[in-house]
């Protein structure tokens, strides 16, 4: 009888150990698709780098990144080169507040194998964008997100730039399709800007909302 259980536990044993293997063997072969859907399902639409963000202060960013690398008073921008080559960090301040952030390239704070990384996988975490712009050469994209207030800028199909804050037109350079809530407004003769991609004069002051 001794015997009969001894066999019975180490049986058990052996099929515990089969099904922990296989458990470890599905977990492997699936790792890219279920780290996938968990980048998917846990993705929050915040641009923030260390800690900062569009609700932080002028003051909060200075205070952890020093004194900006570049200042433009006309455009009341701010920039930081956390490369030390690029611009990777660009602020629009007003009062001492910020209103738009924007992070370029290397400090992005979504690496390796993100969904959004790529046009296809952002769609598939946010759906069709609210305002989608492309430059004339078909290069660039822009995909922006009204109610969180956020554009994401492709080159060649990887993330290369992310952006959130106030919204005025969110195009990008030398724009060749506009479309606004899936009309199309650039190519036609509603296009608020002229051939060598300049806002018409009857366009100025006013945003997409105006479209």
């Amino acid at each position: 009888m001794k015997t009969f259980l001894k066999f019975v536990g180490y049986t058990a044993m052996v099929g515990v150990g089969v099904v922990l293997v296989g458990c470890f063997v599905v977990i492997a072969v699936n790792w890219d698709r279920i780290e996938y859907q968990w980048d998917k399902y846990t993705f929050e639409p915040k641009v923030t780098y260390q800690g900062l963000d569009v609700n932080s202060t002028l003051s909060d960013v200075v205070f952890k990144l020093g004194a900006p690398d570049k200042e433009d008073e006309e455009d009341d921008a701010k920039s930081w080169n956390l490369n030390k080559e690029h611009t990777a960090l660009r602020i629009k301040v007003k009062h001492g507040e910020i209103f738009r952030f924007f992070l370029h390239s290397s400090a992005l704070p979504w690496k390796h194998s993100h969904p959004i990384l790529t046009t296809e996988g952002l769609i598939d975490v946010m759906g069709e964008p609210d305002i989608y712009a492309v430059s004339k050469d078909f290069g660039v994209r822009k995909y922006v997100y009204l109610d969180y207030g956020i554009s994401f800028g492709y080159v060649r199909d990887r993330l290369f730039s992310a952006e959130q804050g106030e919204i005025v037109w969110a195009r990008v350079s030398h724009t060749g399709e506009y479309r606004v809530h899936g009309k199309q407004i650039c190519p036609s003769e509603n296009c608020p800007w002229d051939g060598e991609g300049e806002l018409k004069p009857e366009w100025e002051g006013k945003s997409y909302r105006d479209l």
